[in-house]
Order: C-alpha cells, then structure tokens, then sequence
C-alpha cells in the first residue's frame, strides 16, 4: 500500500445527475459551472438553489465541489453580479472557485477570504514561474496548461508548494487554452467567455511552397480526444495531485463510465505500485467504447507535438452503446451510492427510547417516548433491528447496528421510524454545516476611475521583422518600438537596441507567447519587456533588475479594472485594451496610461502543435504558411521554432484608423500598430497614414484595404 501518495479523481459536470454520477462512481471532488461565468456556457448549469443542493450532496459524501469561474468578467458583470451570485455557495461551504481572470482572482481574495482559488488551465501557466507567482498571491492550486512534459510538471512539483491539477483524459485543444480567440473573431462566440464553436474542429486546406494536404487530411486542426489510463502511474509520480476529466458537455453515463475505469486503477496503483499496473484490454476498450474522436492519444506528456495526435480525417465519433449506457444508468445515476453509518439504539424501562447516529467522527443522539410494558407481544431485538435498518430514500445505510433491549416492552412502530426520521435528519444537518460559513463581510467596493480624455497620443510599434523595425526607428512620430524575440536572434535584437540608444526612442522586447524551460535570456540595455502571461510576470520580478519597466501586451487580460489593478500592483505599467471588448464597453474600463492596439494582423491561435510539421514539413526554421477555411479565407502561420510553437493570425488586419476621436475620449495614452507580415514599404505607408490621423488630425486620409473593425462595432458572447 503506497500511503505516503495522496492523489484526488476530478470529474466534469455539466448537470445535476453528472454529478450525482461522478460521485457514485467513485469521483473525489467534481468541477461545475453555476448559471453564469463558467467556460461551458452551453452546459446545463445549475441555478443557486440547485448549486446549494450540491454543495450539500457532495459534502455528505466526504467530497468535494469546486466552481468554474474560469472566463474573462466585464466590468458590470464583476461589479454588479459575482458577488451576489457567489455569496449564497460561499455560505452554504462551496470548496473552490476556478478563476482565469485576475480581476475575479482578485475579488475573491478580497470579498471571500476563505475560500480556495484554483488558476484554470486557461491562465496558461507552463512553469515554475506561473506557479510561484500564482501561490505567493494566494492561490492554493495550478490547472496547468495541457501542452507539459511529465518533465516540467515534476519541476513545478520540486520546486513550488501548491497543489498540482492536470487534465488526464476528455477532449484537447488544438490551441493553448485561454490562448485562443479564432472563435470569437470569426463568429462572435469566445472561448474566454466560455462559448467556443469550435471551429479547429473543421476542415482545413493546408499550404506550404507547393505542398498540400489532400482530401483525407483536411482535418488539420482536430486533435484526437486525451487518454491517459496507462500513463497513470508516471503523471502521479511527476507530483500531480488533482487528475481531471474533461467532460462538462458529456452525458451522465460518459462521466461515470470514465470515472468508474479511472478510479480501479488508480486505487489498483495506490495499493499495489507502479511495478504491479497493467491497464487490460477489456479496461480500454470501455474506455474507447464511452467516446472517443478518431481514437485516443496520449497527449504531451511524453513528446511536444505530432502527426499521430491529430485526426486528419473527418472525426468518426464512437458513442456509448445503449446497452453499456443501461447498465451505467442502472449502476450510478438512478440511485445514489449510500453512506454507511452506525446505529446504536438504547431501549430501557422508565427510559426515553434514545437513537445514535455515527458516521465518520460526527454522532448525534435523538431521544422519544418512554416504552410501555407489555405481557403479550413484547418487542425483540431481531424486530427492532429490521425496522431500523429501513434508512428507505435517506443518504444513509446502517453498516451496524447494535441494540439494547429490555426485556418486556411494547415499542409502537411509528415510534421507531419517527425516530430514525429525526436523527436522520440531524445527521444530515450536522455533516453539510461543519463546511458552511458565516464569515461574510459586506463586498468590497472598487473606486469607479472615469476616463480623462487624452491630450497626445504616443505611436508604439510592434515588429517582427529587421526591416519593419528600421522602418519604424527612422519615423521621427514612433516613441516606443517592441522587438518580438522569438522570431529574431539575439545579436541582431542587440544591434538594434543599441542602434536606438541616442535616439530618444524607447526599445522594449516582446516576449514570447508562451513561456517555457526553453532559455529566455533577458536583454542588455532594453528599457523594458512586454509580458503576455503570468509565467513571464513572475520571471522578469524575479530578475530584480533596476529601472526595468514592464507593460502588459493584450493577451495579458485586463478585461476590467480590478484586473489591471492587481497588474499595476504587480510591476505592470501600462496594460494594453483586451481585444474582445467594444467600443461602449472599452469607454467604461479605465484606460489610464493604456494601450490599445490599433492596426495589426492579430493572433488568433497558439498553439505547440505544428501543422507544417504534421504534414513532415518539419526543419525547424522559422517560416510561415497558411490554412484555408471553407469560406476560403487565408489563415497565414508562422512557426515559432525557437519556442516551438505557431502563432495562427486573422485572415484580415484590424484597422482603427477612423476612430481617433473616439479612442482619445476613451483616456488612452499610446495607439499600437503590430506588424508581423509587411514589408518596409508597407509598414512605412502604415505607419504614415495613422501618424497623419491620429496624430495630426487629418480626415481625409483612406483606410487600408480589406481590413476588419474586429469587437470594436460589434459585441462579443
């Protein structure tokens, strides 16, 4: 018996009998959404009524519930809904919320003091950085992001006091979660906003030099559903606590078919070591056999991309058969799994009959009528026995019983159910209120910041390219350019800070889009770093370099102001606006001293996976190619070996360029144009067109050609 590992079985639900499911079939604690705020918005969420139900079911059962917070809040909703919404299952002994947003992070560590905070995966933390950061700030477990090693994970464990939670089986993204906007831009659905369509799902045509993918292979984008059963033993040994199913949009019978196979072997490795685990055949193909997209994969446990991961043909979904489906609803969703408990019950002469109630270390003791003498048909213990051992439609079933019994006494069965009703009750009041709360103190008010029109605008360059970045360097109307990194070497990064050192023009390095144990190296004389997670957050504090400045690039989400609150107390400077948010709902947040991006091919996807390389186009050169929707619309690539990642743009740049007057009464400081894909000649027409709008006023300047608006006329879901 392996005693010294403590792991805990996470299971999905997406509805009141997946969850009555998941703990019926062996679940140690469930994930689920409340009405609002959750990332599965389509899910049968429960209303507050039927959350505190539950809250109470899973705590009967020695489990435990935790909530999905995990989108990104708007102002209103943060200040005007979550409270309210969270206060009942706070009080009624909610285990956990799981926040993507640091603003929500934050509220919570202001307005719930004692509850946990869990970081969704949708924070994409990748490191010991991202972790660090998150425990010293209050958080009590890390959601990882799907793309690490057993590597990395061991090194998050060996290195950081928090609890570790890692996705083991259910759907994969193509994309890293919380990273993704390719729903949201296309169709108005986000991902961030717990609405994702999915369109990785769909077929893509691939396009690199003259190589395509043929018909059968359209499917570029799709990976094949996680399955970890076998790779068990490893992921626990790498340090991780907390195993998750995915599944919040899966049926009752999936979560406890899944559930049911990963609770045997994990109890089978706990009991007999990772020498003696052998997952059968039988064991995998129930598995497969409850649903799978194409078959399973492994995910990136062991290797960081590949071929075999991904579908490529059309997904053929396997669903339960009816008859395995029966056999789960007969087993767990139509009658709950009972809690054994022991009765013992003292029946004397002149005595109040007296009932106790033991489970675990909580009793209680109810006390009746006194029991009346009887010559004809006295009471026996066999008698009162069978009927208190009737627990009927209660929690509970009596494991023991033991009775005291005089001899020659009448005891009226209604008395005795009477009696059991009572304690039983009691008992169930008594196990569900050791967990409630009545700590609550009235929410905590941030201070409403009102927009101050902008008198000048800053111009801030992002480039990606040497020649972009001389383009910008020799426009005397650029104040600050951001070198990207990842898709430039270091010396030629050097030459061009130190190109720019009498110019009076800042340099800051933009940071990679994902930060891994890849040797990010900081550089000499920069004036600052553009951080885009909360891993680079962590890294560039901890370097403790003086008269560093750190701004947030988008993808760092401020959605509302209690985010880039908690970013200004943590070195960040300037944030840049999140992209989802309109023009009405950015006039609300408070842009002080921000950045908004106002041109630029905007990144929809990043992800570790590598279409060129799943086509074997693999040479690990930094490059570009492009995937064609059934729209025919052009979603060019570019493959960030450096870091081994792609960074999927929008088919169309985003264009601002009509709205400075807006965008100077909205406060902001500095307009952002990114540049990825142009050449000098257009990046310095770019850049001429929005110098004469935004900054001289000029009306009768055109716009580019084929542009988007992006969020900023239309709302996003």
């Amino acid at each position: 018996m392996m005693n010294d590992i403590n792991v805990e079985l996470l299971a999905p639900a997406g509805s009141y009998d997946s969850l009555r499911a998941a703990i019926n079939a062996g679940a140690d604690a469930v994930y689920i959404g409340g009405s609002r705020f959750g990332a599965r918005a389509f899910a049968d969420n429960l209303d507050t009524e039927k959350m505190t139900d539950a809250i109470n079911f899973v705590h009967l059962h020695g489990k435990k519930l935790f909530l999905t917070v995990n989108t990104l809040l708007k102002n209103k909703e943060l200040s005007e809904q979550l409270y309210d919404d969270i206060l009942p299952l706070y009080k009624s002994g909610l285990d956990a919320v799981i926040v993507q947003d640091m603003g929500v992070f934050r509220f919570f560590k202001n307005n719930f003091p004692g509850l946990d905070i869990h970081a969704s995966t949708q924070m994409t933390i990748t490191g010991v950085n991202g972790a660090r950061f998150l425990k010293e700030h209050g958080a009590t477990r890390v959601v990882t992001a799907r793309e690490l090693s057993l590597k990395e994970l061991r090194e998050i464990h060996e290195n950081v006091d928090v609890e570790i939670e890692s996705f083991i089986h259910g759907a994969l993204c193509y994309c890293y979660s919380g990273q993704c906007l390719l729903s949201s831009m296309i169709g108005g659905r986000s991902g961030n906003r717990g609405r994702c369509a999915q369109p990785c799902r769909l077929p893509y045509d691939f396009s690199y030099k003259n190589i395509s993918n043929t018909d059968n292979e359209k499917y570029i984008l799709s990976p094949k559903d996680l399955c970890t059963i076998k790779l068990l033993p490893d992921i626990i040994e790498a340090g991780v606590y907390s195993l998750k199913i995915e599944g919040r949009m899966k049926s009752p019978e999936y979560v406890a078919g899944v559930v049911e196979i990963y609770r045997k072997y994990i109890d089978l490795y706990l009991k007999d070591g990772k020498e003696a685990y052998k997952v059968t055949e039988k064991d995998y193909g129930k598995l497969t056999s409850l649903y799978s997209r194409s078959g399973f994969t492994e995910g990136y446990y062991k290797e960081q991309n590949g071929r075999h991961m991904i579908s490529l043909k059309k997904p053929s979904y396997q669903s339960t058969d009816e008859t395995r489906a029966e056999s789960l609803r007969e087993k767990y969703i139509k009658k709950d799994k009972k809690i054994p408990v022991i009765l013992n019950a003292s029946i004397k002469k002149e005595q109040p009959i007296s009932i106790t109630l033991i489970q675990d270390d909580i009793s209680i003791s109810v006390s009746g009528e006194i029991p009346q003498l009887s010559e004809n048909r006295p009471a026996t213990k066999e008698s009162v026995t069978k009927q208190l051992s009737k627990f009927g439609n209660t929690p509970f079933e009596a494991e023991k019983i033991d009775i005291i019994l005089d001899d020659g006494l009448f005891i009226p069965v209604k008395s005795l159910n009477e009696l059991r009703r009572q304690a039983t009750e009691c008992l169930i009041e008594k196990i569900t209120y050791k967990s409630k709360r009545s700590d609550v103190n009235s929410p905590v008010c941030e201070k409403r910041i009102n927009n101050t029109p902008a008198k000048d605008f800053n111009i801030v360059c992002s480039v990606d390219t040497m020649e972009q970045f001389y383009v910008a360097a020799n426009h005397d109307k650029v104040k600050r350019i951001c070198i990207s990194e990842e898709f430039l070497n270091n010396f030629e990064i050097m030459q061009a800070v130190d190109s720019l050192k009498e110019s009076g023009k800042s340099v800051f390095i933009n940071m990679p889009y994902i930060f891994r144990n890849t040797g990010f190296k900081s550089i000499k004389n920069a004036d600052g770093y553009v951080v885009r997670n909360l891993d680079e957050l962590g890294f560039i504090n901890n370097l403790n370099v003086e008269n560093v400045h750190i701004h947030g690039d988008f993808q760092l989400y401020a959605m509302n102001d209690n985010a880039k609150a908690f970013f200004c107390e943590n070195s960040v400077e300037k944030t840049t606006a999140p992209i989802e948010l309109n023009s009405r709902e950015l006039s609300t947040r408070n842009n002080k001293n921000d950045m908004i991006i106002v041109y630029g091919f905007m990144p929809l996807m990043i992800s570790s996976n590598c279409a060129k390389k799943t086509m074997g186009q693999c040479n690990h050169t930094i490059d570009s190619y492009s995937l064609k929707d059934r729209y025919k619309n052009i979603f060019r690539i570019k493959t960030c070996c450096k870091y081994c990642y792609n960074v999927l743009y929008n088919c169309k740049p985003l264009s601002l360029l009509k709205y400075p007057d807006e965008i100077r009464k909205m406060g902001f400081s500095d307009i952002k144009l990114n540049f990825t894909f142009e050449n000098a000649s257009e990046t310095a027409d770019i850049l001429d067109r929005f110098s004469k709008v935004f900054l001289e006023n000029r009306k009768d300047i055109e716009d580019i050609s084929d542009f988007t608006r992006g969020h900023y006329n239309r709302k996003v879901d």
